[in-house]
């Protein structure tokens, strides 16, 4: 966690990591490619899930803001990421009376201000929170799309889809699934689809897909293990649907993996310009 005052702010970091600006005073225009520019006054809040590129330059010479940086692990990243937009701004999200807002926003203050033995810790905890609760305002409104964050606020359907991420590797049916949501075989799927954008089928199927990266990738099992572990019947099945994803066999994309693995991952990059 960082306080700024520069004429100009830029940073580029891995896609793993995200990264969060919340506006104390003054104002600051936020750069980023592809999206259109918006100016952060005091109060505002910007978050970028996947760490794009960008520069926030200083509209005033009162500007002052926190920047905050957290990470993501494991397949997780790749489905959030495809959820949410490069940046998701909140105006005035100090003055909306958010309880969770106000008090992890004063206790980051204090940590920054008067830091005491763990507060690197407190600090990323507190920004854990605040993350997760930007994303469920976020999810809430009208400017959300489908995925699964909105599809966790269902609660029938938020049920299955705890279900499935507990248990990837059950024989799931959609029939199964929609018994454990309390709805009909028909109507499940059409809510399920409607909110996460995929049948749900389709996202189990995704979902084995992560699960089995991060086996390949962390662990020493064989194919035929993580097969079995990811839910799939045979590992001839796995290999199917693996080379349907990926353009090769888990095989090879594990030696892929492992040949990159030496490269160290995209470091957080700050710098100012006058």
């Amino acid at each position: 966690m960082a306080s700024r005052v520069r004429s100009c702010w830029k940073a580029s970091l891995s896609d793993s990591t995200g990264i969060v600006h919340l506006m104390e005073s003054g104002e600051a225009q936020l750069l980023v490619e592809g999206v259109d520019s918006r100016v952060l006054r005091a109060g505002d809040v910007a978050l970028l899930p996947a760490g794009h590129r960008h520069v926030l330059r200083v509209g005033t010479e009162t500007a002052r803001w926190l920047t905050g940086i957290f990470a993501l692990e494991g397949g997780r990243q790749d489905r959030l990421h495809r959820d949410l937009p490069t940046v998701i701004a909140f105006e005035a999200l100090r003055e909306r009376g958010y309880e969770w807002f106000d008090v992890s926003y004063r206790m980051l203050a204090k940590e920054r201000s008067e830091p005491t033995p763990g507060a690197a810790v407190m600090i990323s905890r507190i920004l854990d929170l605040m993350y997760i609760q930007m994303l469920r305002v976020w999810a809430s409104s009208s400017d959300s799309t489908p995925g699964w964050l909105r599809a966790g606020m269902d609660p029938n359907i938020g049920r299955v889809i705890d279900a499935l991420h507990a248990e990837p590797a059950r024989p799931w049916t959609a029939t199964a699934m929609a018994g454990l949501a309390h709805m009909s075989r028909t109507t499940f799927i059409e809510r399920f689809s409607q909110l996460l954008g995929q049948p749900p089928i389709a996202y189990l199927g995704d979902l084995r897909m992560e699960l089995a990266r991060d086996l390949l990738v962390a662990t020493t099992d064989s194919v035929k293990q993580v097969a079995h572990r990811a839910g799939y019947a045979s590992d001839a099945a796995f290999n199917r649907a693996f080379a349907r994803h990926h353009g090769r066999t888990p095989a090879q994309w594990r030696m892929d993996q492992a040949a990159h693995g030496s490269q160290a991952p995209g470091a957080a990059e700050t710098d100012s310009v006058q």
